[in-house]
């Protein structure tokens, strides 16, 4: 009877052990964390696309997006390495980067001017997307609201809508306006006003 007793025992205990050992091996493994270099990839290729900046010039530009660079693998919300990264990537004609470095920090920092400022920018004068250059333009002007830098924005779409997007040139007058209103002290504004419309 003990013997019998002693066998049960000994099943359930296997039993138990096999149930525990399933589950461990089957059990919800922790992801391997992933390195900021890992999560940026995407931004962090530096791509000339313009063949005729002189060498010493190219590796000046090189060195300042390293920094950049370096800068966003120890903090990836690093706001001025986003604006320098973006810009260096502009400036050897890779437009696509530029603008999906600005666009990621827009996201992060939607409160924020300059990103917007420079797509307005990228988007008026380098890829002549008009409409997203007026998205641009417009979220910059709201978000620098009161800032000295506001009347620049201002200007920004003023020219969009005066000299390129013709559909919408006749926004130009009601905008300079909104301007001048909004940055009443500002002479460049008024000295536009009078070169255009006086």
């Amino acid at each position: 009877m003990k013997k019998k007793v002693v066998i049960q025992i000994i099943i359930l205990i296997l039993l138990v052990a096999s149930i525990g050992f399933y589950f461990y091996q089957n059990r919800e493994k922790p992801e391997k964390p992933v390195s900021n270099e890992e999560l940026l990839a995407e931004y962090l290729e530096f791509k000339v696309l313009d063949e005729n900046i002189p060498p010493e010039a190219l590796e000046k530009f090189q060195k300042k997006f390293e920094v950049a660079k370096e800068k966003l693998l120890i903090d990836p919300e690093n706001f001025y390495a986003w604006i320098d990264l973006g810009m260096m990537k502009k400036t050897v004609n890779d437009y696509q980067g530029a603008e999906k470095a600005w666009l990621h920090l827009s996201e992060i920092r939607p409160q924020n001017s300059t990103s917007f400022w420079d797509l307005g920018d990228l988007y008026h004068n380098f890829l002549k997307d008009y409409p997203k250059a007026e998205w641009a333009y417009k979220q910059a002007i709201e978000n620098s609201m009161g800032e000295f830098q506001n009347a620049n924005y201002y200007r920004g779409l003023f020219e969009l809508y005066y000299f390129q997007y013709k559909e919408k040139k006749d926004l130009a007058k009601p905008i300079i306006e909104e301007a001048i209103k909004n940055n009443p002290d500002n002479e460049d504004l008024k000295n536009l006003w009078k070169e255009y419309y006086e």
